[in-house]
């Protein structure tokens, strides 16, 4: 059997990175459902993290995203933003704007872009600057698809992501809707907080055949990752130390 390794890096206790191969890649959209429900319906997925965000104040999500294996098949209704995350014939792409490529099996929309061709880009407005939880997604320079999930803010995001690799990429979401979950092939569970119920989740899961190596911190192999957050967040680390923090509940920020 073929294995696959998810890599994790944690810089204290909010600032983690995960990068997976790029068939891993896929998205569910349809009803709100919480972090628990998620990982429920999808049992082989290794990593589940909320988004592309959406727009509260009508309840439905404006971003594109599009999964051949899932049906998820949502159209853009701002197609000229942001930065699409896409996988075609098992690469990783990035491309400004929304658009499904001839060949791709799976592909997001993030915005606002964060990385475009491997240097940070951003908007320096007041909410923007806010340290709030604040994740993006995209596409490293070897092809492997990036998740970064952290405490800071817009510009912090940016220059994380560029360290860690990315060649181009964009924002998922950020305050209290934020959640992030990484688990190995035992499927060990353990209940964590749920963050809040979205309709859209991006999910990692192995192709057939394919069985799931988690690594990090310092190179070791997770037994279990997770971590939600909004709300109380909790790290865990089967055969590691138990590490129990604290997320501050922050409102959703402005863009």
């Amino acid at each position: 059997m073929t294995v696959d390794v998810v890599e994790v890096r944690q810089r204290g206790e909010r600032d983690v990175t995960v990068l997976f191969p790029p068939t891993w890649l896929h998205v569910v959209r349809g009803a709100r459902q919480a972090l628990a429900g998620i990982l429920s319906d999808w049992p082989r997925a290794v990593v589940a993290i909320d988004g592309p965000m959406f727009e509260t104040t009508i309840g439905t999500d404006r971003f594109g995203v599009f999964d051949s294996v899932t049906g998820a098949d949502h159209a853009s209704s701002v197609p000229q933003e942001g930065l699409t995350v896409s996988v075609e014939q098992g690469q990783g792409r990035g491309a400004y704007g929304w658009a499904v490529p001839a060949r791709a099996s799976v592909a997001v929309q993030t915005w606002p872009s964060l990385v475009r061709d491997g240097r940070a880009v951003y908007h320096d407005t007041a909410s923007n600057r806010e340290r709030v939880w604040r994740a993006g997604m995209g596409v490293h320079r070897d092809g492997r698809i990036v998740l970064v999930v952290l405490v800071g803010s817009m510009a912090d995001l940016a220059d994380r992501m560029v360290a860690e690799g990315i060649l181009n990429g964009g924002y998922l979401d950020g305050g209290h809707t934020v959640a992030l979950d990484v688990r190995d092939r035992l499927r060990r569970v353990h209940t964590a907080p749920d963050g809040a119920a979205v309709p859209t989740w991006i999910l990692a899961m192995p192709p057939t055949g394919v069985q799931a190596q988690v690594r990090g911190l310092g190179g070791s192999t997770l037994q279990y990752v997770a971590w939600a957050l909004g709300g109380a967040a909790t790290l865990f680390v089967v055969g590691a130390a138990l590490v129990e923090l604290e997320a501050a509940r922050g409102t959703r920020p402005r863009r």
